[in-house]
């Protein structure tokens, strides 16, 4: 945006929302094949396990000798070096 002698946040707003995106999609834009909604709708059995399908999230404290307590079980976590080298 330096090029475009853009200084402020305002202005550079502004070439993203008129210019920028408009380029950007012209340029890399790919045209779908066919304008059909091919989404297929799930299945009773699917709709039953429907919150099975999405990742559960929940806090844990990470123990001093890298270990996480989690339903009912101990989970070893990999030493940080090991994941860095």
């Amino acid at each position: 945006m330096s090029l475009k002698w853009i200084k402020s946040e305002i202005e550079a707003n502004k070439y993203i929302e008129k210019t920028y995106i408009l380029e950007h999609n012209e340029k890399y834009c790919i045209k779908a094949v066919s304008t059909n909604n091919l989404h297929v709708p799930l299945s009773d059995k699917e709709r039953e396990r429907f919150s099975w399908y999405f990742a559960k999230e929940s806090t844990r404290k990470l123990r001093r000798d890298g270990t996480v307590y989690y339903n009912n079980k101990v989970y070893q976590i990999k030493k940080w070096e090991k994941l860095y080298n």
